[in-house]
């Protein structure tokens, strides 16, 4: 699941670690959807969801990275 939100907090976590070196748009994107993923699952453990749940709301709430 991507959402503007936590997109935006990975680019700010991102940007804070590779501070001092060139990073690819490519690479950063790869990046964020890592830590994104990460993220969503301990959310979805932590609100002890099914994987039925899980589904509805990945496929809910996707978009295709690069787009605004």
């Amino acid at each position: 699941m991507t959402t503007y939100a936590t997109t935006n907090l990975g680019l700010k976590a991102l940007n804070r670690c590779q501070r001092f070196r060139p990073i690819t748009t490519e690479r950063r994107t790869a990046e964020i959807v890592r830590l994104e993923t990460q993220l969503n699952q301990r959310v979805y453990a932590l609100f002890d969801l099914s994987s039925a749940e899980v589904r509805i709301i990945e496929e809910s709430t996707k978009y295709r990275y690069g787009e605004v």
